[in-house]
């Protein structure tokens, strides 16, 4: 039972001390009862905002709950320990002093009758298999003991499993989906059958337990955890700023921390180090990948383009995330550029790239950084990989100069994947030398205009917006940012310019749109249709692939 504790403070301090006492209690629910019982203040701070019992900036949180356990401290002692406060209760809900381990006497070895000493010998004492039954008796004993605490903080009944109960003895589990899982197959049949939602449920369960931490699949308890005073992080912030690159885990163990991989404690050293970087929201933030933990920091070169902003590329990529899954994982990419990814340098996130490029690695993660490599060039580029978030879609830039450079609109692109996650090799076909009148913008104008072009690349002929095939792109200027927002209106000016007059509208095809349209804005093949079939202005003509485009009347 909890004990009758009368809190201090003003109402809103009692409320905060009385969580933050239930939620230390059922830490201790196995201690003794005048055992201590310790909890830093971040790792407190950082638990009220996850589960928004704070509605406050993170700052302001610390600050509330520092002060509601001051004044309560007739149950909390404050602890000071490498720059980092922490509080310490026991189950009686008194404060107490850590502490130290007991010294043991020095051990007497008493001679034997032969006069030698007797070395102890060491009994190898082998963990038995872990039996079903106890592992139903464990759940039903501690579902039963959490419900005795009263207390506003998630509790084991929020976690819907349910034993299955028959006569006798029971060999079955069952999950909230219905899941069943039956302890007399062997343990391998068990978790290739049930893998994933044994799982699911173990990481619900860790992640309302407190005493836990966890970093993408990784778990360790927090008190065997390194930690990593508000000085030592500032010199992990100022190296990733002088090097102007984020960098590996592995990098800022070796430099900053002088931890090697060959330490026996360095697992344990990398997993503190992520874990901790990953509660420092305000200076850091993850762009790794699945098997390369990179960290960057604000005030870092950006990588993109100049000539737009992210917000505007996110949004003129929001169509893709109408996408459907890709059928598989792709052993390469292949990609014909647009001149909208062109002159931007991006190349779009869509069902493909998803498939290809590594996904996430951990929750709200919001970009990652890659690195291509030219071989054509012996070159190198850092790319940022922006993921979806909200209504906005995904993308990769920081290919601008290589596009400019070497490439034209149309080009045919393959990239493949390296041994490493985040490296990618880039590549084009080379082919003598080409020369055309191609169109391009000049931005000292505001306009587009047709310049002579010589270019090593092949290319779909189909896509390259020559000055013979597309005469009336000449001295055109971009849409106002208004239209270019609206799809059918960009759609709409594409008719004007590659369509014939007939009837008072204009006549087009796919193949003649396509290439245009992807000036001002982003469009998949697909996107085009769909708004070609859904927009009132444009119907389907007699030929197969071709448009008809009526302007409304003006009043």
């Amino acid at each position: 039972m909890e004990p009758q504790i009368e809190f201090r403070g003003k109402k809103e301090e009692q409320h905060i001390a009385r969580q933050v006492f239930s939620l230390m209690l059922r830490q201790g629910a196995m201690y003794e009862l005048d055992a201590p019982i310790r909890q830093s203040l971040s790792a407190l701070t950082d638990y009220f905002l996850e589960h928004k019992l704070l509605r406050r900036e993170r700052e302001e949180a610390a600050r509330l709950i520092e002060s509601a356990l001051n004044k309560n401290d007739h149950v909390f002692a404050r602890v000071e320990r490498e720059g980092e406060v922490f509080y310490v209760t026991s189950r009686r809900g008194r404060p107490v002093a850590e502490r130290p381990e007991p010294a043991l006497p020095p051990r007497q070895l008493h001679p034997t009758p032969g006069g030698e000493a007797a070395v102890p010998q060491r009994q190898v004492v082998r963990r038995p298999p872990l039996s079903p039954f106890w592992v139903r008796t464990a759940i039903r004993q501690i579902q039963a003991s959490r419900a005795q605490v009263s207390t506003a903080l998630p509790t084991a009944e929020q976690i819907a499993i349910s034993v299955t109960r028959k006569e006798g003895p029971s060999t079955e589990l069952r999950l909230e989906d219905g899941t069943v899982i039956d302890f007399r197959l062997q343990p391998e049949e068990i978790f290739a059958y049930h893998g994933q939602a044994i799982a699911r449920v173990l990481r619900e369960v860790l992640e309302r337990d407190f005493r836990v931490v966890s970093f993408g699949d990784a778990w360790y308890l927090e008190e065997e955890l390194e930690h990593f005073s508000k000085g030592r992080l500032a010199e992990v912030r100022r190296y990733i700023l002088e090097e102007e690159t984020p960098l590996t885990d592995l990098a800022i163990l070796t430099d900053v921390f002088l931890k090697k991989p060959t330490d026996p404690d360095y697992e344990i050293w990398a997993f503190s180090l992520n874990a901790r970087l990953l509660r420092e929201k305000k200076d850091f933030e993850y762009v790794g990948v699945a098997g390369v933990n990179l960290w960057a920091v604000k005030d870092l070169p950006a990588i993109g383009s100049r000539s737009i902003k992210a917000a505007e590329v996110g949004q003129d990529y929001a169509f893709l995330l109408e996408e459907g899954e890709a059928a598989g994982r792709p052993g390469q990419l292949e990609h014909f550029l647009t001149f909208y990814e062109y002159r931007h340098g991006v190349l779009p996130y869509d069902a493909l790239a998803r498939a290809f490029f590594p996904p996430p690695f951990l929750e709200e993660q919001r970009s990652a950084y890659l690195r291509f490599e030219i071989p054509q060039h012996y070159e190198a580029y850092a790319v940022e990989l922006r993921y979806p978030v909200g209504n906005r879609g995904g993308w990769l830039w920081g290919l601008e100069e290589f596009f400019h450079s070497s490439l034209v609109p149309g080009a045919l692109l393959t990239i493949s994947r390296t041994e490493e996650p985040n490296v990618f090799v880039l590549q084009y076909l080379a082919t003598e030398a080409q020369e055309r009148r191609l169109l391009t913008y000049d931005e000292r104008r505001n306009r587009y205009t047709f310049e002579d072009t010589t270019f090593y690349c092949e290319v779909e002929e189909s896509l390259l917006l020559s000055e013979e095939r597309f005469p009336r792109l000449r001295n055109t200027t971009p849409l106002p940012p208004a239209l270019r927002r609206r799809p059918a209106d960009v759609v709409a000016h594409a008719f004007t310019l590659v369509g014939r007059k007939e009837d008072g509208g204009y006549r087009a095809s796919l193949e003649e749109l396509y290439p245009v349209v992807n000036i001002e804005r982003p469009f998949s093949m697909e996107y085009l249709r769909r708004v070609l079939d859904t927009t009132d202005a444009f119907t389907p003509a007699d030929e197969e692939g071709v448009y008809l485009y009526t302007p409304a009347e003006e009043e």
